[in-house]
């Protein structure tokens, strides 16, 4: 076999005995690489392709800022090696022969353990303190690092994880306090082709540059075949389906057919795709409008349409998919009942398409996802001794994966809309550096990376198959036998999926503020037909109570919506991020087995929900809201800066004491020994210092161990009420607006006093609940 002539000699060492011998040793067997970063550099401005792909994966450190990493440079080549110059060209008054000729400190005690180590090299020595004035204390470990080794050299490892999956580049001297906090290291992936003798032992494949080349579309294709036969829980994408009013018709599959715009029959079935991706700040000539409906009918001209367009038109025909579902084209975007109309059946249009195109990290509609990719990459001749086999193995910098593709950094998961677009269909074809394939049943990426094929369901698909019921395990269904909640099962899995929908949502951001509300509206009414459940302008009706007690982040007050949006009392009508939360009480899954938290009733009780909304059989766009409720209320009034209180919630005090915005208020006519925290929505006016409180529920907590029930303590939950002026209030019911929650902690001995008992005595779990309730005077009151 001819060399890699793109290599250095010092990459050419690397093999399969140089990096895999002893690997069951707590210290693998490690090559030394470059002697330091510099001559990683050099190499790489010279050609090595694999020392440049290794020097750029040090660079992409997102913890290691490019100056940083040119002073590491400086500290671990030679002394004649010059300074790096900051962003004023001042070089940084550090002598490099002092660095390099510090007189070493023993430390008695290993700083690492085998267990830090297992997965990289040894390393050289730690700089336990900032460097200044030339000096620092330089620490070396109790192991001894590989005989010969200088500070920064560069060592190369097989990666620890099983199957063969990277190779790992670790600069010895890995951790520098004050310049590199965290390990100077990279890992380069492995791969092969699937006829290669490799293969068995190396599980990832290559990521073809065009995603529409054979091997891309017969990706896909097996994909789609494998969901539709195997996968029980999925729809299958043959499957008709009603259509949609409009789709875009691609034409024929060689692309001699016009495309256009289809209007379709009523109860007409077929299959289609639909298209997610952001809009951007592109201008809009290519949308629909009541002047160029008719127009399109007959034709849409190619020319128009922008890339994202025209990629999903070429998917669909390489496909054997005629029509594609894309809101721009198919909905009539000057038409305002038309695309109410249309955006209130979102629901149905994703959910019933054979499958949904997600340009995931595209900016804006220009600039598609079917572009070619471009991943540098290198091979060397190997052999597996183990299996007695030699190939080409591939290297490359780590592809994209699954987390990397859908956190916050892509473009389409920072959009609102998107949201429910990816939840509601049963199967989404990501497009980013590679192909990312999602359904009901199960994960897929193209280079077959045996961490993402999971079979875990995704979260909108468990809400579908179990509708809309939680299942619980044996044990913790004994445990939750005794709350008097009912039905437990039903309510905390609404609950539990809905405050994860509205802490990712709520983040996201909408060009148009009104849409908040019409941006869930298709995945509030799928959970409506899978649950019964009453969708209440953004909140549940089965467990509105919980809900009502949703909250801001702490370190940020929300934004009032600039007109009408919802009532006080939703999310919906402010803007910013609502954190995620669960009702008190709830096992969570970690809880430990000699532990309860009993919930009892929620101290209000909802005795009427309106919510008129804009078509009136939508679930979008809300033109009033009102809660008629009752229970127990009283005053309040935020603490002055000289007033002592004792605030047992730990969470808040460290808080407030990290300067965020956060309250403590007291009861004014008969106050508690401890404050209530207190989260305003919104910063509330200066000369605003009374307010109602009303309690939404109590939380006991019981430890049990070995049958006996020790009390630790109690929460209450509130709303923070203003009395408001309201014309069309009838009788004595006042009405209300929301202005934030509270919460109040009360220890075993406190509420040993409240129940008239010795503190310390045991009090048992069945203690009615009213006994814990505070006595503030009960009201019927509206909150709109």
């Amino acid at each position: 076999m001819e060399p890699n002539l793109s290599l250095c000699v010092i990459c050419l060492g690397i093999n399969e005995n140089t990096v895999t011998v002893n690997r069951s040793s707590a210290f693998p067997t490690v090559y030394k690489h470059q002697p330091s970063l510099l001559a990683l550099e050099l190499s790489a401005i010279n050609g090595c392709v694999l020392c440049k792909l290794a020097f750029d994966g040090l660079r992409k450190n997102e913890e290691v800022s490019d100056i940083d990493l040119r002073l590491a440079l400086a500290l671990t080549a030679s002394a004649n090696c010059s300074l790096p110059y900051d962003e004023e060209g001042k070089a940084y008054e550090i002598a490099t022969t002092d660095i390099l000729n510090l007189q070493v400190d023993e430390s008695p005690e290993p700083i690492y353990t085998d267990e830090d180590l297992s997965s990289c090299t040894p390393l050289l020595f730690t700089i336990t303190g900032t460097i200044k004035d030339g000096t620092a204390r330089i620490v070396c470990l109790s192991t001894p690092p590989p005989l010969g080794s200088l500070p920064g050299q560069i060592f190369v490892s097989r990666g620890s994880k099983e199957p063969f999956q990277t190779l790992d580049f670790v600069v010895s001297g890995r951790s520098i306090r004050g310049i590199l906090q965290s390990p100077l290291e990279t890992s380069i992936q492995v791969f092969t082709t699937r006829n290669d003798p490799l293969a068995a032992s190396i599980p990832l494949r290559p990521i073809p540059r065009d995603p529409l080349s054979k091997g891309s579309i017969g990706t896909i294709n097996q994909w789609l075949d494998d969901c539709a036969t195997n996968h029980h829980s999925c729809s299958s994408y043959l499957d008709m389906q009603p259509l949609p009013t409009r789709l875009v018709d691609v034409g024929s599959a060689d692309g001699s057919g016009p495309v256009h715009l289809r209007l379709s029959k009523e109860d007409e079935c077929g299959i289609y795709a639909a298209l997610s991706y952001c809009w951007g700040a592109s201008d809009l000539p290519f949308i629909t409008t009541n002047d160029s409906l008719h127009e399109r009918i007959s034709q849409i001209p190619i020319s128009n349409l922008p890339a994202t367009f025209l990629h999903a038109i070429q998917l669909c025909r390489r496909l054997g998919i005629q029509y594609v579902w894309i809101d721009a084209l198919c909905i009539i975007q000057d038409d305002k009942n038309d695309w109410r109309i249309e955006a209130d059946r979102m629901s149905s249009i994703y959910s019933r398409s054979a499958i949904t195109f997600s340009a995931t990290l595209s900016v804006d509609v220009s600039q598609g996802f079917l572009n070619d990719r471009k991943v540098p990459e290198v091979w060397l001749p190997w052999h597996d001794f183990k299996d007695a086999k030699q190939g080409l193995l591939h290297l490359r910098q780590p592809s994209q994966g699954w987390y990397d593709l859908l956190g916050d950094g892509a473009p389409l998961m920072k959009r609102g809309w998107t949201m429910q677009e990816r939840l509601l269909a049963p199967r989404v074809l990501h497009f980013g550096q590679q192909m990312f394939w999602e359904c009901w049943t199960c994960m897929r990426s193209q280079d077959q990376n045996p961490g993402e094929m999971t079979e875990q369901l995704t979260r909108m698909a468990k809400f579908n198959q179990e509708g809309g019921k939680y299942r619980l395990s044996d044990a913790a269904r004994n445990r939750m036998a005794r709350r008097p909640l009912p039905p437990i099962e039903q309510n905390f899995r609404i609950f539990t999926y809905w405050s994860r929908i509205l802490a990712d949502f709520t983040q996201r951001e909408l060009t148009v503020s009104s849409d908040k509300l019409p941006a869930l509206a298709g995945l509030a009414r799928k959970v409506q037909q899978q649950t019964g459940d009453i969708y209440c302008a953004g909140l549940w009706r089965s467990c509105l109570p919980e809900f009502l007690l949703w909250s801001r982040q702490e370190s940020k007050f929300l934004k009032k919506s600039p007109g009408y949006r919802a009532p006080s009392w939703s999310w919906a009508s402010f803007d910013g991020k609502v954190e995620r939360w669960r009702p008190e009480g709830y096992l969570p899954e970690n809880m430990s087995k000699n532990s309860l938290i009993q919930v009892g009733h929620d101290d209000i009780s909802i005795l009427d929900v309106s919510v008129l909304y804009s078509p009136a059989d939508s679930l979008g766009e809300v033109e009033s809201g009102e809660i008629t409720l009752r229970g127990s209320m009283t005053s309040l009034e935020i603490l002055g800066p000289n007033v002592d209180f004792d605030l047992p919630d730990t969470d808040f005090v460290e808080s407030m004491q990290n300067g965020y915005p956060i309250d403590a208020l007291q009861t004014k006519d008969s106050p508690e020994a401890n404050a209530w925290g207190c989260l305003f929505d919104c910063e509330p006016e200066a000369d605003q210092n009374q307010f109602w409180a009303l309690q939404v529920h109590t939380s006991l907590t019981f430890e049990v161990v070995e049958g006996s029930q020790t009390l630790l303590g109690m929460r209450h939950g509130a709303l923070i009420l203003r009395e408001i002026e309201n014309p069309h209030s009838k009788g004595e019911v006042s009405t209300y607006e929301r202005l934030g929650r509270a919460s109040l902690s009360i220890n075993s001995k406190q509420i040993a006093t409240r129940l008239g008992v010795a503190g310390g005595t045991r009090i048992d779990v069945d203690v009615p609940w009213e006994a814990h309730t505070k006595r503030w005077p009960c009201r019927i009151i509206k909150l709109i």
